[in-house]
């Protein structure tokens, strides 16, 4: 059988061990996760003046982030959580994170603030 990992599964996968119940009987369980490959966000992003988060300059076509809805001109002000005051906030929040994850990312676009949930790509 097949297992797929849950998104918030370590990067570097390994083994883990535990045990499930059933009717009322308990068995040990192991599972073997795979490694994983690291996230990304498929754009090219510059830092928005003031430390105001990572202006969107371009979302690569066809991308799980452009079919997520990143768009050119959002600014990505979090990812997860975390404030990311730059590109370099951005990319450290997004690091650890496997590709095809979901994550919750706060843009503001057109004077509006609104969340995202970005499905990261693979490396680019």
């Amino acid at each position: 059988m097949d297992v797929i990992a849950d998104d918030d599964a370590p990067i570097e996968g390994g083994t883990f061990s535990g045990t499930f119940s059933l009717d009322g009987s308990t068995q040990p369980l192991t599972v073997n996760i795979s490694p994983g490959s690291q996230g990304a966000i498929a754009a090219l992003m510059t830092n928005a003046p003031n430390n105001g988060g990572a202006s969107v300059a371009f979302v690569l076509p066809g991308s799980n982030v452009a079919d997520s809805g990143l768009q050119v001109g959002d600014v990505i002000t979090s990812v997860g959580g975390q404030n990311t005051p730059n590109v370099a906030a951005v990319n450290a929040a997004i690091d650890g994170r496997r590709a095809g994850m979901r994550v919750p990312v706060t843009v503001i676009r057109g004077g509006q603030t609104i969340t995202l949930q970005l499905r990261l790509d693979g490396t680019i």
